[in-house]
């Protein structure tokens, strides 16, 4: 009887597992940007569905976010703003032009990058990844069509 309570009850967990694989780093194509002086960031998507892009194709591709006539430093604090608004985002890097930041899944903690590459023509090259698992329910693509919604107009 106990074995059957401790299978029964370790379902759950088991059923879980197979959306928290990791990827691993060998499904990746990287398109990385950076030099000594600077952060290097990877901006391309592994083949899993748990990643969008301004530099990827196909299904984990978004559009960059545009900021017409804004300067790099205006546009650096608009995104600021946003990610710190949140309260299960962290800023784990904040460079001239770069903004990287985790944010952490409400119910299990799972953990999204977040990659914010600002151009000087006021584009902002982006991608958002889950860390963990295979499939992300649309998360990341959400993540940056509500910071475009929400930023873009200011």
């Amino acid at each position: 009887m106990r074995r059957t309570f401790l299978s029964l009850a370790m379902a759950p967990f088991i059923a879980l597992s197979v959306f928290v694989t990791p990827v691993s780093a060998g499904d990746q194509a990287n398109k990385q940007v950076g030099s000594a002086e600077t952060e290097i960031v990877t901006l391309t998507c592994p083949s899993s569905p748990n990643c969008v892009s301004s530099f990827s194709h196909g299904e984990h591709r978004v559009n960059p976010l545009s900021y017409p006539g804004k300067d790099t430093a205006t546009i650096r604090k608009i995104l600021l703003a946003w990610i710190k608004q949140d309260p299960r985002a962290h800023v784990t890097y904040s460079g001239p032009d770069i903004i990287k930041a985790k944010f952490k899944s409400r119910f299990f903690g799972f953990v999204d990058d977040l990659t914010l590459l600002i151009q000087s023509d006021g584009l902002v090259d982006v991608r958002s990844a889950s860390r963990t698992g295979y499939y992300d329910f649309g998360v990341n693509r959400e993540r940056i069509e509500t910071l475009r919604s929400k930023t873009q107009n200011k």
